[in-house]
């Protein structure tokens, strides 16, 4: 028998995931149609998507302690993201005692690191046209 890996400690309690599902049926509870234009328009935000994204910052906030991402470089990032899709994978495969729901978790922390590799080359695009302007204007250029 092949033994099984412990149950990773970084997930959110039960107690917490079942609140925030609460949470986000209330955000995406049926509407009709009108309603539902409403709902988008005042949110911004599909309610599948502000799901996700929920889920992505209770796992974040679950791990505040570990530090920012910022310092990570983007191949570790993408490794880590497909480290995290494998085990998503492997949690699909053991379909028994939770694995869709404990992959459902996996596929949170693979958009986690796809979401860190976006912010890291957005910040790092934004303060190279934030110096590009700098160095125009101590140049005296337009």
């Amino acid at each position: 028998m092949t033994p099984q890996p412990p149950e990773q400690e970084w997930i959110i309690s039960d107690k917490d995931y079942h609140i925030a599902l609460e949470y986000f049926h209330l955000v995406a509870r049926p509407l009709s149609d009108e309603l539902k234009k409403e709902r988008e328009r005042v949110l911004g935000v599909r309610p599948s998507v502000m799901r996700f994204a929920m889920a992505m910052e209770l796992v974040l906030r679950k791990n505040d302690h570990k530090g920012g991402w910022s310092d990570i470089g983007y191949y570790k990032l993408l490794e880590r993201a497909y480290d995290e899709l494998e085990e998503c994978r492997r949690e699909m495969r053991e379909s028994k005692s939770g694995g869709m729901r404990r992959a459902s978790r996996e596929m949170v922390d693979v958009a986690n690191f796809c979401m860190m590799f976006f912010d890291n080359l957005y910040s790092m695009q934004i303060n190279s046209e934030y110096l590009e302007r700098k160095l125009e204007s101590l140049r005296g250029e337009p």
